[in-house]
């Protein structure tokens, strides 16, 4: 007597891994594709990232090109703003202090050293025929047209 606890036919083992295998197989496939798609994405985003890098690095070597042939700034004109100067002597007190500071004219703005400019002017005494006047510098801007401020005070006659 046969005593069939667990047995079933050879014909349903078959069925049961030839399903086994065919799900394997349409996940395996399934999977493929979607991460073939994925992957195919990110490579056309790191070409295009690529190429832009390559655009950003030239135009990079464009500015510093352009930079180092740009012209160095220099001083076009220089202007000389009095306050307090007696009216008759202000043309001088200009004429004056553009002798003094004439050679920056033409002088790279980077070359330029303010603290010089500020020594040069600041407790300058001026004689104007009989009177004596003190140029004290009040402020100084340099730029392509370098401004200065200069306070004249009368101090006394000779």
């Amino acid at each position: 007597m046969k005593v069939a606890a667990f047995s079933t036919p050879p014909s349903a083992w078959r069925r049961l891994v030839a399903g086994f295998l065919l799900g394997l197989l349409l996940g395996a496939t399934g999977t493929v594709l979607v991460t073939g798609r994925r992957l195919e994405g990110l490579f056309l985003d790191n070409l295009q990232l690529a190429r832009e890098l390559n655009q950003e690095r030239a135009k990079a070597e464009q500015l510093t090109a352009s930079l180092t042939k740009r012209k160095k700034r220099v001083i076009t004109s220089l202007q000389i703003e009095t306050t307090r100067s007696e009216g008759m002597y202000k043309p001088f007190f200009h004429e004056y202090i553009h002798d003094l500071l004439g050679d920056l004219v033409g002088m790279e703005i980077a070359r330029v050293e303010p603290k010089l400019i500020w020594n040069i002017i600041n407790d300058r005494r001026v004689q104007m025929k009989e009177e004596i006047f003190l140029l004290s510098a009040q402020w100084v801007l340099i730029d392509e047209e370098t401004r200065i401020g200069v306070e004249v005070q009368p101090v006394g006659r000779r």
